[in-house]
């Protein structure tokens, strides 16, 4: 039975950790207001030749992609397609991934909640064990992607380089996330928009596990240990 209790813990501490690092992701990859701040720091219109008004258009039609709500990202602008053939094709992948991530945060929801069920059923046995996991994998957490933030701060072409190898194992899939310097999609959504990506998510992961870990200690505290007295 202590190997289920544990297990269960296990299961409930990495669901949490996901769903957390879900929203640390999400919410800044879908936002306008990002891509538009980012497009006026490094001039994308000059870059790209399009006016700003024109990059909120295509923008608009990049999201609702990724948010599955169009069948493709082309776009015409005076009679011109926006997008390369090759843009088209790793968007698609892009699109896949986004969609994908979506799917498993709600069979990660699923587990999580189901973990807590079993967990609030037997917590006088598992409390001992439960602050201790959540604290010693949070720190884990932390601990990666601050090492993986400072590696992207040391040599951030390097680091996008390995965490496209991550996230597209195939190589071919891979060869395609890399762009001539005058294609469109890389003088929109250029490096400084990646890296202000990770720094957003990784400060908002920081963010979200403390307020999650130190409201888990404080309510085992002040109310669950308590009623288990009583």
């Amino acid at each position: 039975m202590k190997v289920l209790h544990k297990t269960v813990i296990v299961v409930a501490t990495v669901s949490l950790l996901l769903l957390l690092f879900y929203l640390s992701v999400m919410p800044i990859a879908m936002s306008k207001w990002f891509y538009m701040m980012n497009y006026e720091n490094y001039q994308a219109d000059d870059a790209t030749g399009y006016s700003m008004e024109e990059l909120s258009e295509i923008t608009d039609i990049m999201l609702d992609y990724l948010k599955d709500k169009r069948d493709s990202m082309q776009h015409e602008i005076n009679g011109k397609e926006v997008y390369s053939e090759q843009a088209i094709i790793h968007m698609e992948d892009v699109k896949v991934l986004f969609v994908g991530a979506r799917r498993l945060a709600w069979f990660v929801l699923a587990l999580f909640i189901a973990s807590i069920i079993y967990i609030v059923y037997y917590f006088k046995e598992l409390k001992g064990y439960l602050m201790r996991t959540v604290i010693t994998a949070s720190a884990v957490a932390i601990g990666l992607v601050v090492m993986a933030g400072a590696f992207a701060a040391v040599n951030f072409d390097v680091a996008f380089v390995w965490f496209h190898k991550v996230i597209f194992p195939n190589q071919e899939k891979f060869e395609n996330a890399f762009f001539d310097p005058d294609d469109f999609l890389i003088n929109m959504l250029q490096g400084e928009l990646f890296f202000n990506f990770a720094i957003v998510i990784i400060v908002t992961f920081i963010i979200l596990i403390a307020i999650v870990v130190a409201g888990l200690y404080f309510f085992q505290k002040k109310y669950i240990d308590r009623v288990y007295e009583n």
